[in-house]
């Protein structure tokens, strides 16, 4: 199901990203995250886009057909039986219209997982993006628990 229309402008707008789109979303994950492959890029995303019904990713779009702005998310059931709608990756470029396309991926997730039938939605926002963090304040969100990650290199061969 996808989100309700969200535009901003006439400069962007949500989109449901598809399969035929993928490369054209993967400079945007390139820029963000360097390190990252475009086959691991392509085999992270694609369960989300190829049919599972618990995933999704939206981008946004400018006037132009170009992508500004990408949410991968993850509906997951906790132990109590409630539905949290995590969002895995929200990612924007570093363009004018930055906020407000981070602002249009908010609201599309908040009424995403409304109609999923979630009771909240939760993200990691990475330290060096302390403006999404802010605006995400603005937003409602707020700080409910501590998130630690210890890097423990390259994973032996199997």
């Amino acid at each position: 199901m996808m989100a309700e229309s969200y535009e901003a402008n006439d400069l962007l707008r949500l989109v449901p990203l598809g399969v035929e789109r993928l490369k054209e979303a993967y400079p945007l994950v390139r820029d963000m995250a360097p390190q990252i492959s475009q086959e691991q890029w392509h085999d992270f995303v694609a369960p989300a886009i190829e049919g599972d019904k618990n995933a999704g990713v939206f981008a946004i779009e400018s006037a132009h057909g170009f992508i500004r702005g990408l949410c991968v998310f993850r509906v997951v059931r906790e132990m109590d039986g409630s539905k949290n709608f995590v969002i895995v990756e929200l990612v924007v470029s570093r363009t004018l219209y930055r906020k407000a396309a981070a602002k249009i991926l908010i609201a599309a997730m908040e009424a995403e997982a409304k109609n999923r039938g979630c009771g909240a939605i939760v993200t990691d926002c990475p330290v060096e993006s302390r403006w999404l963090f802010d605006l995400s304040a603005q937003e409602g969100y707020r700080l409910m628990r501590w998130r630690m990650s210890k890097k423990l290199g390259s994973a032996p061969d199997t």
